[in-house]
């Protein structure tokens, strides 16, 4: 602003400024999302100190985040996580590190009704799996600590 400002130059300081503030709100949303995936990787009375793309395994390659479809980034959620059978919310919660903005459940679950018609993901109960890792035999580390079922077909 110059040292006499006038209307104008204060709308346009005002303006200036609503912009910011609407960035820095994106910002913290993304943020938001990315500490709770975060403290629900952690396990309880453990500091958390892991990154998502640590938690996930996934890949830190911004760029080609963005050009996964929605099967695509559900299916590497999956594929990528530490543990066999997850639930939908922390697909959500991976999928939303995945393309670095928040995915709505009414994204999710569509997907995933579509990705079980198909046979690329197998649900039980409130759990679901990638069925290659389920055919395969694949161990997670620790499936009691995600609160998965016993029986997984």
């Amino acid at each position: 602003m110059n040292q006499n400002p006038d209307l104008t130059d204060v709308r346009r300081r005002r303006s200036q400024i609503a912009k910011q503030r609407a960035d820095l709100n994106s910002e913290d949303k993304e943020l938001e999302i990315a500490e709770r995936v975060l403290l629900r990787l952690v396990p309880a009375g453990e500091p958390s100190q892991t990154e998502p793309s640590e938690a996930f395994n996934m890949s830190p390659v911004f760029g080609l985040r963005s050009k996964l479809t929605m099967k695509e980034m559900i299916a590497k959620a999956l594929s990528e996580s530490d543990f066999l059978w997850i639930s939908a919310n922390d697909i959500q919660e991976a999928v939303s590190v995945i393309k670095g903005s928040e995915v709505a459940m009414t994204s999710i679950s569509p997907t995933l009704s579509v990705l079980k018609k198909e046979g690329i993901i197998l649900r039980d109960g409130l759990k679901i799996a990638l069925a290659s890792r389920v055919k395969n035999n694949e161990t997670p580390h620790d499936e009691r600590s995600k609160g998965a079922s016993k029986n997984h077909r």
